[in-house]
């Protein structure tokens, strides 16, 4: 066995560094078919590297799963890549404008609104950008670079957009992957062997890296990393698997832990009612706490708008 070279991709983030009103918006696009929204988005991007000075994609996106890929980065002192709905396959170094643009679904900021179709297709939506926007395609870089290892921290949604560019990986090319993210290859069995078998153990009171589902891709990437020893080899996905599973079953499972269900006004007075503990924390920290400690479901998306909300209501001005 000898030592490989390593890659990591990730996927983007919808916090970033800068605000929301000073970066450019899918919101403001124009309906239109696939071809004709990128271009048009594309255009903007322009447009607004006209006025406004770009800055490195790593210093633009936020958030704890950001963190862990960099500290992932660090460890093993790799070039990492990150997956951007917004725009294609980008180095984390590269000066990118600040924009707002994702696939999933719930977002004024949501692309599938703009495209004509009776079903958004992100994997088209993901050639399409990659393409106008002129970059290395993800299957490309996997097969120039044989003697590299590349590790996918992604979410479902994120893993589905680049399926096609994977299925044109041969079988050795594909054995060079590991993937890193819960139910990613549910559809495509073909992935299954490279999927590192992290599962709700990794959330219970054992697990080194305890965090949301939102991050939970990212930190299993740098879970596997530790538990390798910066060692990593011409293992097979199969010896990699056996690597996991053998950490896991050292954890238990979460407690099962009932949550109340909440509209949106009753959260609001809820974290009105209770500033004191929640002003000054970040969203992902007050989300934790409203989960944990007064016992109510919310999904994190939701969640955000809502503290956004409350924290401009109740004047924080310490908050993040």
């Amino acid at each position: 066995m000898f030592l490989m070279k390593i890659v990591v991709i990730a996927s983007c983030s919808s916090s970033k560094s800068i605000p929301k009103e000073l970066r450019v918006e899918a919101e403001s696009l124009e309906i239109g078919q696939i071809k004709q929204v990128a271009s048009q988005w594309k255009r903007l991007l322009d447009q607004h590297l006209k006025h406004t000075d770009p800055l490195p994609c790593g210093q633009l996106y936020q958030g704890r799963a950001i963190q862990e890929i960099k500290k992932v980065a660090s460890e093993l002192n790799c070039p990492v890549y990150f997956i951007s709905a917004g725009l294609g396959l980008v180095d984390i170094n590269e000066q990118i404008p600040a924009y707002s643009l994702t696939v999933s679904k719930g977002s004024s900021d949501y692309v599938g609104d703009k495209i004509v179709s009776e079903t958004f297709n992100n994997q088209l939506w993901w050639q399409e950008i990659n393409s106008i926007c002129g970059n290395t395609p993800l299957h490309t870089m996997i097969k120039k670079n044989s003697d590299t290892l590349f590790l996918l921290a992604l979410p479902a949604n994120y893993f589905a957009m680049i399926v096609p560019e994977l299925m044109k990986l041969t079988d050795p090319e594909l054995n060079r992957v590991r993937l890193f993210g819960p139910a990613a290859t549910k559809k495509n069995k073909r992935f299954d062997h490279v999927l590192m078998p992290y599962d709700n153990r990794f959330n219970g009171p054992d697990s080194p890296l305890r965090g949301t589902y939102s991050d939970f891709p990212q930190r299993a990437l740098r879970h596997f990393v530790s538990i390798i020893d910066n060692k990593l080899t011409t293992r097979s996905p199969a010896e990699d698997s056996q690597l996991v599973s053998a950490s896991l079953s050292k954890m238990r499972l979460p407690p099962k832990i009932i949550r109340k269900q909440a509209s949106d006004e009753q959260i609001s007075l809820l974290l009105q009612k209770k500033w004191a503990q929640y002003m000054g924390q970040s969203s992902s920290k007050s989300l934790r706490r409203l989960r944990d400690v007064e016992l109510t479901a919310c999904e994190q998306k939701r969640f955000g708008g809502i503290f956004q909300s409350v924290k401009k209501l109740m004047g924080d001005k310490n908050g993040r």
